[in-house]
């Protein structure tokens, strides 16, 4: 079986189903809990925090997430992240589990 030119039953191949499966799960996870936020909550989603820290060796306790924010418009971005800030424009959540790997690098 192949994927491009990777090989999916070698290592390297395993290696990205595993990779694309954990991303996916993530995903899942991430519409979970905007589905069901928790009140005054700036910081990742549980499950997004708990993947990315387990994945990376990371912690991001101190990720603080800045919803319906202007500033990645003033960037001509739909978001951004900076240090251990997470900006976010409405309507735009969907690019969190991309930023919150800027946060884990």
């Amino acid at each position: 079986m192949q994927l491009g030119k990777l090989d999916l039953t070698s290592l390297a191949g395993k290696l990205m189903l595993n990779m694309l499966s954990a991303v996916a799960e993530m995903e899942r996870d991430l519409i979970v809990n905007f589905m069901s936020p928790k009140k005054d909550s700036t910081g990742l989603p549980g499950t997004l925090e708990e993947s990315i820290e387990s994945l990376s060796g990371i912690s991001l306790k101190d990720v603080k997430i800045h919803f319906n924010s202007d500033m990645p418009t003033e960037l001509n971005g739909d978001s951004y992240t900076q240090a251990e800030d997470i900006h976010v424009s409405p309507r735009q959540e969907q690019h969190l589990t991309h930023k919150a790997e800027h946060c884990a690098e």
